[in-house]
């Protein structure tokens, strides 16, 4: 395994840590105190975690459809979902849902613990758009152009 690769693991533990930290931060504060997911703030935390995960699994399914292997695509899907308009909808759909469970923890730690997350989420995104450059040069290049890093480009 090469440092880029290490890297680029060491970012998405780091990602993945962070949502497993407000999972559990609202899995305790809904055993300490029930009233706070009663509130309009909750219930957006709620729809914005929907959101993000349905994101995340349509796109699984677009990526899994379009080529054989996610190490090392065959070729470059660039317009198919979200991919029109942003290079990496499935962080887009991590970042969403990092968004709702703050929301959905409503304290403050929860959204410093969601700006480091969104901080690993863009990380990644850096990284795996560099790879996908070296892989499809062209291709690549014209879909940049178009398109945001996470966020979508309109």
């Amino acid at each position: 395994m090469n440092q880029k690769s290490r890297l680029y693991m060491f970012y998405w533990i780091l990602k993945n840590t962070v949502i497993l930290l407000l999972i559990f931060a609202c899995f305790y504060v809904a055993w300490a105190d029930q009233r706070v997911f009663n509130t309009l703030q909750s219930w957006i935390g709620r729809f914005v975690i929907l959101v993000g995960g349905s994101i995340n699994v349509m796109h699984y399914m677009i990526l899994k459809r379009s080529t054989r292997s996610f190490d090392k695509p065959e070729r470059l899907v660039d317009t198919k979902g979200l991919f029109g308009k942003v290079r990496h909808p499935m962080y887009l759909g991590d970042a969403l849902m990092m968004l709702g469970f703050s929301l959905l923890y409503a304290h403050w730690q929860g959204w410093l613990v969601g700006l480091f997350g969104w901080f690993f989420v863009w990380l990644l995104a850096k990284e795996e758009d560099h790879q996908m450059a070296a892989w499809f040069p062209q291709e690549h290049d014209a879909w940049r152009r178009r398109t945001g890093l996470v966020f979508p480009k309109w």
